[in-house]
């Protein structure tokens, strides 16, 4: 309640405290410039006292920051911002701006160090791979090709045509002729690319299991093939040995050192049946027709891999091709692939030396960081420290540095180890599916890395007025967010459990809940396949489509907007009250002006406006302001001296913004304790005014009451007296009532 219905204003919380000293504040500057001549001597007064007592308190934050003789040696290469005292915003930016010059040569060694390594290459060669495997019609003059296979002899048309023609290239232009016949030594795929080892096929099979259905079927079907899990898989010998072919006998993941594969239905594991491929295009086609005519491909089988390895000498890089035929227990065929694009071979040019030392440049990075972070730790106090959300992210940065540093080490040593061995014997299969993972582990690593070392940027960039702004709007409205986040996420998951079970047999962007959670997040996005679900449901398709979009897209959506906006709103509003800080142009002005200085050009107002901004102390509240402005807010004297004697405000011992966050607490606690309504709601509130102003108004309206009848006895009184004297004016002189002072009444 304000002032204006009779009761006292107080501050219901810090936020509406702070304003009010704030506003008050500001209107005793007011009055003071307006008391006084033009100069503004009352805003000079407040300033200088303000001043004085910003330095007590940096005085008071450097005894407290008093460094060891070891913290005093390191601070000079170690030191960072958050061991700088809060109150000097000049060492603050200038602390701030070395730590982001290092950075800077951080971030340029790092991206360097990524790209340099990463070419345009890789996508052409992994395109062109995979236009000649993927796309290329297996049933001329059919359409269909490797992606678009559904069933069994879709497999073996694809192994009779598109895999021994993109295999083997023995003749330039395609045209079988003699004169355009290539030596041995130089065939390649594409004519370019040399085939290391020869192409594997992997089989993977399960065994007979009895039927899971009613025995009402039992006669009708005596044997069932389950969908592939690891306790169903078939490792025995599933047909005779056929001549010289090994695919008809299982071996372990160990002894063909292989590994799981994720696909499509299953998890497959690194063993089965293998066949490798010979060495051209005749021997491929025999081997393959024995296999066909010998039902290599039955109701048990599950999966058929083909692996085979390619190399590039012109861009020196490896492509590790992986094609696989997966086989439902619905019948048909369903394919999927895996072509990585590498570069195994490092430090081979100038350029790549070059790359070299910028990692090793890396590495002491790394290591300078480390024992930054030390010092960090040691020197900061604990809550600071553990309570800034750039120290997690610092950590984080170091932990995959040191990550990267590793994946490259073992990677290198893996290399150099068994490259040879791989290429040493062409008629064998060559295995680059570890050499592959850990190149790919790295590169992700790496990846991260670089998206991290940009995120940190807004660490030294947030000293900006315009970007502490949005960085304080992310922060503060944090909270809501996760709130929101709950209730979005009860609604979506609950949608995209409704999409799973309405349409997930029908649509194929439903077919898995996976699936249908990413076509929901899509439908966001503005991706979104009506017709199908439409097709699939006439009458709920388009009602699942219209509640979705209107609940998620335009109700939950826009509040997350409004959320943003509003505390946005926020920041910027207090920002603009608050007096204009030392910023890192006028730092930047400092230092040109002392430049020009030395050649007599000096801007002596700069220098005045820059000391203004440094004297700046705003969010420091002396003893004599929190005392007026506490009576301002109509507390009494008696009070006021209580709430100094309490927490021992005298004249010498201002308070900061981190004491006035526990004295404003304690406040709070002195209105609750008041039977003040601070605690709550909005609309109890709101009820608890109204009721106090219709007490109020019944309170005046009594008294309005009391003061009309009083008026008008006195109205009667003095309508006698006038009777009384007019009457006295009837009498004789002699006999007439003296009122004189000091005389008697007479007749």
């Amino acid at each position: 309640m304000g002032s204006d219905d009779g009761s006292r204003p107080y501050p219901t919380n810090k936020q509406s405290f702070v304003p009010a000293m704030e506003r008050s504040a500001n209107a005793d500057g007011d009055s003071q410039t307006q008391g006084k001549n033009n100069f503004g001597y009352g805003e000079m007064e407040k300033a200088q006292r303000k001043a004085e007592v910003s330095a007590k308190l940096r005085a008071k934050d450097k005894m407290d920051r008093q460094p060891s003789s070891i913290q005093s040696f390191c601070m000079p290469f170690l030191g960072t911002r958050i061991l700088v005292s809060k109150y000097d915003r000049e060492e603050y930016i200038r602390t701030t701006l070395a730590e982001l010059a290092v950075y800077a040569v951080y971030l340029t060694v790092t991206c360097m160090i990524t790209y340099g390594l990463t070419i345009s290459s890789s996508y052409y060669y992994s395109n062109v791979i995979s236009n000649l495997f993927l796309d290329t019609t297996i049933r001329p003059p059919e359409t269909t090709t490797f992606r678009t296979s559904s069933k069994i002899s879709d497999f073996w048309a694809f192994a009779e045509t598109a895999m021994v023609k993109g295999l083997y290239w023995k003749y330039w232009y395609g045209v079988v002729n003699p004169s355009y016949a290539i030596p041995p030594q130089h065939q390649g795929v594409l004519h370019e690319n040399r085939l290391l080892g020869r192409p594997r096929l992997r089989q993977l099979r399960v065994t007979t299991e009895p039927c899971p259905i009613s025995d009402k079927f039992v006669r009708l079907f005596r044997e069932c093939y389950p969908p592939y899990e690891e306790k169903y898989e078939e490792t025995g010998e599933f047909s005779p040995t056929l001549g010289s072919l090994d695919a008809w006998r299982y071996q372990s993941e160990d002894a063909l050192t292989g590994y799981n594969h994720w696909g499509r239905l299953a998890t497959y594991h690194g063993g089965g049946a293998v066949q490798v491929l010979g060495s051209d295009e005749a021997e491929t086609i025999q081997i393959m027709n024995e296999l066909k005519n010998n039902l290599w491909i039955t109701r048990a089988t599950r999966v058929i891999f083909l692996d085979f390895t390619l190399y590039n000498a012109n861009v020196n890089l490896f492509c590790i091709v992986k094609l696989v035929w997966e086989f439902p227990a619905t019948g048909g065929l369903i394919t999927s692939w895996s072509i990585r694009t590498i570069r195994l071979i490092r430090y081979a040019t100038p350029y790549e030396i070059f790359i070299l030392v910028l990692e090793f440049i890396f590495i002491a990075f790394t290591i300078y960081y480390t024992l930054q972070e030390i010092f960090e730790a040691l020197c900061a106090k604990c809550k600071v420290y553990w309570t800034d959300f750039w120290t997690y992210l610092d950590l984080c940065i170091l932990l995959i540095s040191y990550t990267c540093i590793g994946f490259s080490i073992y990677r290198h040593i893996l290399v150099e180890r068994n490259l040879e061995e791989l290429i040493r014997d062409p008629n064998r299969y060559a295995n680059f599916y570890w050499l592959g993972f850990w190149e790919n582990q790295y590169n992700n690593a790496v990846a991260v890395l670089v998206f991290l070392t940009w995120i940190k940027l807004f660490k030294y960039i947030s000293i900006n007025r315009t970007m502490a702004q949005l960085s304080n709007t992310m922060s503060r409205c944090a909270t809501d967010i996760g709130g929101f986040a709950i209730m979005f996420f009860i609604v979506f998951f609950a949608f995209a459990q409704l999409g799973y079970l309405l349409f997930g047999s029908k649509v194929e962007d439903f077919r898995t809940f996976y699936d249908t959670v990413f076509t929901l997040l899509r439908c966001i996005l503005g991706d979104f396949n009506f017709r199908a679900i439409e097709s699939a449901n006439r009458v709920l398709g388009p009602i699942f489509f219209i509640t979705y979009v209107f609940f998620v897209f335009f109700v939950l959506l826009n509040m997350f907007l409004a959320i943003i906006n509003d505390t946005y709103s926020e920041v910027k509003a207090e920002a603009n009250a608050h007096a204009q800080e030392y910023e890192v142009t006028d730092y930047i002005r400092q230092g040109m002006n002392s430049l020009f200085g030395n050649f007599g050009c000096r801007n002596r107002k700069l220098d005045a406006l820059n000391k203004a901004k440094l004297a700046n102390t705003e969010h420091i509240i002396a003893n004599d302001e929190l005392r007026q402005n506490l009576r301002n807010c109509n507390y009494s004297d008696v009070e006021v001296e209580m709430f100094l004697t309490r927490y021992e405000l005298d004249e010498d011992r201002p308070i900061d913004e981190a004491e006035a966050e526990h004295v404003l607490g304690s406040l709070e606690g002195y209105h609750t304790s008041d039977n003040r309504p601070n605690d709550i709601n909005p609309m109890d509130r709101r009820q608890y005014e109204k009721n106090s102003k219709n007490i109020m108004d019944h309170e005046i309206s009594e008294l309005q009451t009391r003061v009309g009848v009083l008026e008008s006895s006195l109205t009667a009184v003095n309508r006698k007296m006038d009777l009384l004297l007019s009457r006295l004016d009837v009498i004789k002189p002699g006999n007439r009532i003296s009122l004189d002072s000091g005389r008697s009444l007479k007749f």
